[in-house]
């Protein structure tokens, strides 16, 4: 993934990889920042948004339950 994760054409066979989901989770928290490699007209170029099936212009996804599961991992980790 480490090798990857910058390559904004990058196409993996099959299913979506770790490494989609990077692209995708990296370009939105470049956004959210005001750090843009790509203007958002552009993303629909890059093809890891198809592969998570997720359309360019969704800002976020919000998961249920993903906010107690971190607090969950934050207490195990930090004790």
């Amino acid at each position: 993934m480490p090798a990857h994760y910058q390559d904004l054409s990058y196409q993996s066979d099959g299913a979506a990889d770790y490494v989609d989901v990077v692209i995708v989770a990296r370009l939105q928290a470049l956004m959210e920042h005001g750090e843009q490699p790509l203007n958002p007209e552009q993303w629909q170029a890059v093809p890891a948004f198809a592969k998570v099936g997720l359309e360019p212009e969704v800002s976020f996804v919000e998961i249920e339950g993903v906010a107690e599961d971190r607090v969950e991992v934050e207490h195990i980790l930090i004790g």
